[in-house]
């Protein structure tokens, strides 16, 4: 049970995340070069391990990379798990992944904003599909501590 003040702590968090994605989109967008590969990162995140460039060959045109921990959310009531913390795309991609920032408040109207279930029912409307990768990460709080749910993540390092 949340106290009053954290109520829509989650939701707020999705949706300043939704729109960073799409920020980022735009400045991508708009400078005009062709990336090869985006990736979406967070910024409260620890990262232990090397970024493994074998993973940019899971990517193509209708499907983006994401963790393969923490995973959650459901697709038209069917148990298709998401990771919402960090994704790879491509150039053909990113931008479908980062609008959805400009539905949100219409998909709002319809159902409640859960992050990981709005990421993977948008994505699968736009025919993008997820693989998963072996990139474990975990949060850190402003304290300088692991977040709770990340500390059996630190176990497998």
């Amino acid at each position: 049970v949340m106290d009053g003040s954290k109520k829509y702590n989650s939701v707020d968090n999705f949706i300043l995340s939704c729109y960073s994605k799409y920020q980022v989109s735009e400045l991508v967008y708009k400078t005009k070069n062709k990336y090869d590969y985006v990736l979406f990162t967070r910024p409260d995140c620890c990262y232990p391990y090397p970024f493994e460039i074998k993973y940019f060959n899971s990517v193509c045109d209708n499907t983006i990379c994401i963790p393969n921990f923490h995973l959650a959310g459901y697709v038209n009531n069917i148990n298709l798990k998401f990771n919402d913390r960090f994704s790879i795309c491509n150039n053909k991609n990113y931008r479908i992944l980062a609008e959805l920032y400009l539905h949100l408040y219409k998909i709002s109207l319809k159902q409640k904003l859960h992050s990981e279930t709005i990421i993977s029912n948008y994505l699968t409307k736009n025919n993008i599909k997820w693989n998963l990768i072996d990139f474990i990460f975990y949060r850190v709080r402003l304290s300088g501590k692991i977040c709770k749910y990340d500390k059996n993540l630190v176990l497998k390092l």
